[in-house]
């Protein structure tokens, strides 16, 4: 295969096994190898799901691909057009392809908006809240597996409360950076 098959076989693979796109060997085959057989675009569609998803899922730099496909190369897996082309594709689409895995491995929704004001009552029942600041905080969650979806949360805190939360987030701030040294 030359440079511009390989890259639009990949493409298609990719969109089929990544982005949930319904791409049918049938049609690949049509677009990029119409006098291939079916077992032979089926053994050429086999090698390019295996070869993509192990260099999605080690996550490798350009450099350890050219070796990995230089191999293949040697091994007379992959002509030369086939490895730059597959080169070319993981340059171009290496940092999306990550995110789309690591997207897919997020097992809980996540922090989507956080959002605060200060109020001071004026009035009350009690005359110790008057002129007492409060934090009105939300927080608005997304769920990982529809952008639309989500939950908000809003509730009040006081100084006290404020100053709890914050050496709270500063404990996870200091495991966060213990764990990542």
């Amino acid at each position: 295969m030359d440079v511009k098959k390989t890259l639009g076989l990949l493409n298609g693979l990719s969109k089929r096994l990544y982005h949930n796109e319904s791409i049918e060997n049938d049609y690949l085959r049509q677009q990029i190898l119409p006098d291939s057989s079916i077992l032979e675009f089926k053994r050429i569609i086999d090698k390019y799901t295996s070869l993509l998803r192990d260099i999605v899922i080690k996550d490798l730099n350009v450099n350890d691909l050219v070796v990995k496909v230089k191999q293949m190369q040697e091994d007379n897996q992959l002509n030369a057009d086939e490895c730059n082309g597959i080169t070319k594709f993981w340059k171009v689409n290496r940092t999306k392809l990550h995110d789309v895995l690591i997207q897919q491995s997020l097992w809980e929704d996540k922090l989507k908006s956080f959002s605060w004001r200060i109020d001071v009552s004026t009035q009350s029942k009690s005359i110790d809240k008057i002129n007492k600041p409060t934090a009105i905080v939300e927080l608005k969650s997304k769920s990982r597996l529809n952008e639309q979806d989500g939950d908000s949360v809003l509730f009040e805190m006081d100084q006290e409360q404020v100053q709890k939360l914050l050496t709270g987030i500063s404990d996870i701030e200091q495991a966060i950076f213990n764990y990542s040294q």
